[in-house]
């Protein structure tokens, strides 16, 4: 029978308590600020949102001189000054500036390769670090691991942190819990950046949430011994990774305490963000061209179509809250609908017997807010 051994007891809250994520990536920030459209008596704006602009920033002042990151600036500026053209944000689908994002980012010249979609904007951190679990079962994962293999050593086996060899048994092991259920350290990625974008939408909420997509540039031989890449073996008892081109990012590989020798993985977050300053700003510009159409006109202040429309603007940025959950959920079908037409569905993600189950139940579930499992 194996054991759990001294050092391996309490890792997971010690790497919780230790984890930067600066120390193993180099992060861009794309933020798509988008608005309501708030439309005037008479106005025929197509759609019901307006993507406003695009927002660049960099956590690491390492990068922020290089010939790639103006590269990148160049091109949010391009898009910036289209999108202030007349009428053109009107017409622009999210979906097609998310087209414009990868094939810049998905290029040769920069070849970002793998991708992960996640419902709202938490740490990049696997299932067993992140805020919501409780100490407790982090501290008490390996017996929970060491127990579950015991019980079913047909389904799993035990493999501790003691090495190298180990650790790279171990995840494939881990894979397998995660695949049940359990939280474990290992991070989904995907090699398809629409299959993450199907993960990005799949969480529903009756709270505003800022999905997030993040770009990795994955040298595959060099961040597999020198970062937490991995690519787990694939078998029918794991199917999901198949169906989902995926991979992961192995948090066990810090027990080797090799952050001296770490090679920084380049990563481009993308959040999707209701402007709320923005929206305002264009609600006062609306009263100021009702101002000017009331002088044009010499219509007394007190004219009741003016006064309406006075009132239905001031109501807009008192249910502003409102707005930001309500428009983020016609953004997310949208963008869902349009995955579909490109053949992206969420069912096909779960290929596994159990897992299609359960989805096939969750969708008709009459109470409940589904949630594809990562």
């Amino acid at each position: 029978m194996n054991n759990v051994t001294d050092s391996s007891v309490g890792f997971y809250n010690k790497v919780y308590g230790s984890y930067r994520e600066e120390n193993y990536f180099q992060q861009i920030k794309i933020t798509i600020n988008y608005i309501k459209n708030s439309v005037g008596v008479g106005s025929d704006k197509e759609r019901i949102y307006r993507i406003n602009s695009l927002s660049l920033g960099c956590d690491d002042k390492d990068i922020i001189t290089t010939t790639e990151y103006k590269d990148i600036e160049d091109f949010i500026k391009k898009c910036n000054d289209n999108l202030g053209k007349k009428s053109y944000p009107y017409e622009w689908q999210i979906f097609y500036l998310y087209k414009e994002l990868f094939q810049f980012f998905i290029s040769d010249k920069y070849n970002y390769n793998f991708f992960r979609g996640q419902a709202h904007d938490y740490s990049l951190v696997p299932g067993i670090l992140r805020e919501a679990v409780q100490n407790s079962y982090r501290n008490d994962f390996e017996n929970l691991y060491l127990k579950i293999a015991n019980e079913f050593p047909d389904k799993i086996s035990y493999f501790s942190l003691s090495s190298r060899e180990e650790i790279d048994k171990r995840e494939y092991q881990l894979s397998l819990l995660q695949h049940f259920g359990l939280k474990t350290s290992l991070l989904d990625i995907t090699s398809n950046p629409y299959i993450a974008m199907l993960f990005m939408l799949s969480e529903g909420s009756a709270d505003y949430k800022e999905p997030t997509l993040f770009l990795f540039r994955i040298d595959e031989k060099i961040h597999k011994d020198k970062h937490l890449f991995t690519e787990v073996k694939k078998s029918k008892l794991n199917e999901r990774i198949i169906a989902q081109k995926g991979a992961f990012l192995n948090f066990d590989k810090i027990f080797e305490n090799r952050s001296y020798d770490i090679e920084k993985i380049p990563r481009v977050k993308i959040v999707l963000h209701f402007d709320s300053e923005g929206f305002k700003s264009q609600i006062e510009k609306e009263k100021r061209e009702l101002l000017e159409v009331q002088e044009k006109t010499e219509l007394p202040i007190t004219n009741s179509r003016i006064m309406a429309y006075y009132e239905a603007l001031d109501d807009e940025v008192k249910n502003i809250d409102k707005t930001k959950v309500d428009y983020l959920k016609y953004i997310k079908d949208e963008l869902s609908n349009k995955l579909r037409e490109y053949c992206y569905f969420e069912e096909d993600l779960f290929p596994d017997f159990e897992k299609r189950i359960q989805y096939l139940s969750d969708k008709y579930e009459a109470i409940g807010l589904k949630k594809i499992s990562q």
